[in-house]
């Protein structure tokens, strides 16, 4: 319960304080090719097609929510 709460504040903290300015020229971008604002946060951005995640499987977290397009590094033998 308290890691909850840990990470929804810090999550709060970095969307709202340390990136709201990542967050405001992205949409800027966003809108300069046509596109509409999000409130999402740069971080959480996913693609529909192919995500290439920068790390290996083996420093994640388990995760039942991560979409199937979402591929990690492979490493290479």
């Amino acid at each position: 319960m308290l890691g909850r709460w840990r990470n929804t504040s810090l999550n709060w903290l970095s969307q709202n304080i340390l990136f709201r300015d990542l967050l405001t020229y992205t949409n800027k971008v966003r809108a300069s090719i046509g596109l509409r604002s999000s409130s999402r946060s740069f971080f959480d951005v996913t693609y529909p097609f192919l995500y290439l995640a920068g790390t290996v499987p083996a420093f994640e977290y388990p995760r039942r929510d991560l979409p199937p397009q979402v591929h990690c590094l492979k490493h290479a033998s």
